[in-house]
């Protein structure tokens, strides 16, 4: 599934969404780049996009979470209250074809911490859905359901051990993220398209392979810009779940 020639000039259009314009063209008017500027966490809220009220009993989240983990199919905060903040629709190790993620509102949380109840997936709370082409093994695409979201196509591409992470929206193509292989410290570095660091995945520590794998943020960015990324971090993760031999954390020197 080739994108079209990517587009050199792209318009002012970027991940960061929050101070966006609405319709006609809700993505028009935006800056350009990854924004680091913080903005509060609402990760886990209650809040839809919508803007539907919390219920009276609201308790925020702890807010300014840096590191993230996968335990099966829940993205927790890798803090000592390990809060779970997104919830997968099957886990990252099944042989499937499509795969979601959703964010999980601070009640079901709580929930989820004091109780052994399961918690159903709610194909309407989607935030980004993922599937793997079949004929087409190299390539994930991914793809937004919410106003909150990234519009159009993005594909995540893997060849010679390298990654392109981009968007195709309108007829135009856009790159997202860098992804640069770090073989000592036996990490992988997200960057934005104008080279900024924007977070560690982390699969080894001081020698040791990890138990789960691990998102580290290196700065404070919007939270639509978090989600897209943990998106993509799952669909790497998941890509590599059916080509171990091929996982970073296999790789030798």
């Amino acid at each position: 599934m080739p994108l079209r020639k990517r587009n050199k000039s792209p318009p002012n259009h970027s991940l960061d969404m929050e101070s966006r314009p609405e319709p006609s063209n809700p993505y028009a008017g935006s800056n350009s780049g990854l924004s680091s500027t913080h903005t509060e966490d609402t990760a886990g809220n209650g809040l839809d996009v919508g803007g539907q009220s919390p219920p009276p009993d609201y308790n925020p989240l702890q807010r300014n979470v840096s590191n993230f983990v996968i335990d099966t199919v829940f993205i927790r905060a890798a803090l000592k209250s390990s809060e779970v903040r997104y919830h997968l629709s099957s886990t990252v190790h099944t042989d499937i074809s499509e795969l979601r993620i959703r964010r999980l509102s601070s009640t079901e949380s709580r929930s989820i911490a004091t109780t052994s109840q399961l918690v159903s997936f709610l194909s309407s709370d989607t935030l980004y859905t993922i599937t793997r082409p079949p004929f087409e093994p190299s390539i994930m695409i991914i793809k937004g359901s919410r106003k909150s979201t990234l519009p159009g196509t993005i594909q995540m591409r893997h060849r010679l051990r390298k990654w392109k992470v981009e968007q195709e929206h309108c007829g135009k193509i856009f790159q997202l993220f860098q992804l640069s292989e770090r073989t000592r410290s036996r990490s992988l570095q997200w960057k934005g398209e104008d080279g900024t660091l924007l977070a560690d995945d982390v699969w080894e520590n001081e020698g040791t392979p990890v138990e789960r794998p691990m998102l580290k943020l290196s700065q404070s960015i919007k939270l639509s810009t978090q989600e897209l990324l943990i998106t993509c971090w799952i669909a790497r993760i998941w890509y590599f779940t059916t080509k171990p031999m091929l996982y970073p954390m296999h790789t030798k020197d």
